[in-house]
């Protein structure tokens, strides 16, 4: 059952929507709380709140004004009510409980690497690769993503603010939105600020995505890579750190008028990249790679999706509790 407190226009145009009218809603009036248990709450502009109780969801459109307290509990949306942004945010928000199956993942052969989500293409043959998402609890905000192409391969690494629900919700509506604007499409400005976009209006006031996104051509010999609001991408030759690059944009959602410089360098034979969230002892980590190294086994580690044991482990930080991943990509 969902509740929603909005315009009569608002209600005719959720009963005409043919993917919104499957679900269960009980509009409210004034005063009244439907009388059935809630799942989650709508509300078409903040003058319409009203308390339903603790531990329900609400999403509030319209809270344009920075001045306006949002309430403990409610996603404040600066857009106005919108029936893409809704439906986007419903979807991923059932995702996560396993109630439906996004249907543009149905033209991709992806599958789960190892929980939490991380997503990698079932058919990878070009590069060895480990993805690790690790969240302090059930759910989290970090997620890693390979996608193999007939031009290239996009791999991102991305970092939802906070924990929880909360920044699991962020993290589906970022794969939704990458799978949407990136997916087929070149990394490179046009393609960045679509996504940035995207976010900006389904995330919640307050909210973002930081995410490093790494494309490899190998036919064309190149990679782009962006950083934005991650740590450095790590760019390493037979386990040794050549450079790193750090963030050169704001988070995803905080701003999506910024430009998105991409960065283009040569395909290095014997080479890694490296990506790694704010979770992850990055020192460690290269020690870790480095002792791959003179071992002699970092340029042919096994290229097994995070099974039971990572050939490069992955080390949280001691200071900072938080979500940690890594993807690590090897050029043979």
């Amino acid at each position: 059952m969902f509740y929603a407190r909005v315009s009569a226009i608002n209600q005719q145009r959720i009963a005409n929507d043919p993917w919104l009218a499957c679900f269960d809603w009980c509009f409210l009036d004034v005063t009244g709380t439907g009388g059935a248990p809630a799942e989650l709450v709508v509300v078409d502009h903040p003058d319409r709140l009203l308390a339903l109780g603790q531990g329900i969801p609400c999403w509030c459109f319209g809270a344009l004004d920075v001045d306006w307290v949002c309430p403990d509990g409610v996603d404040a949306l600066a857009a106005l009510f919108d029936l893409a942004i809704l439906s986007d945010r419903l979807l991923a928000w059932l995702w996560l409980r396993a109630k439906l199956m996004p249907s543009c993942f149905s033209s991709l052969s992806l599958r789960l690497a190892n929980g939490g989500l991380s997503f990698s293409s079932l058919e990878i043959s070009r590069y060895l690769m480990q993805m690790a998402v690790s969240p302090t609890s059930e759910v989290g905000g970090d997620v890693a993503l390979y996608v193999e192409s007939a031009t290239h391969s996009l791999v991102v690494l991305a970092d939802a603010i906070g924990h929880g629900d909360e920044a699991a919700l962020d993290a589906a509506q970022f794969v939704l939105a990458v799978v949407r604007h990136m997916v087929g499409s070149a990394l490179d400005a046009d393609c960045l600020q679509r996504l940035g976009q995207a976010l900006t209006q389904r995330l919640a006031r307050g909210r973002f995505v930081a995410a490093a996104f790494l494309e490899i051509e190998c036919d064309a010999g190149r990679v782009r890579l962006l950083n934005a609001g991650m740590p450095d991408i790590l760019w390493l030759c037979q386990g040794r750190l050549r450079q790193g690059f750090p963030s050169t944009r704001a988070p995803l959602g905080v701003n999506d008028g910024l430009p998105s410089a991409v960065t283009e360098l040569a395909l290095t034979p014997c080479s890694q990249w490296v990506m790694h969230s704010d979770g992850v002892d990055g020192a460690a980590l290269r020690c870790s790679l480095a002792s791959l190294s003179r071992n002699g086994t970092l340029n042919d580690f096994c290229p097994e999706f995070c099974g039971v044991a990572l050939m490069v482990p992955l080390l949280k930080t001691n200071e900072v509790i938080d979500d940690a991943s890594q993807v690590i990509v090897g050029i043979p």
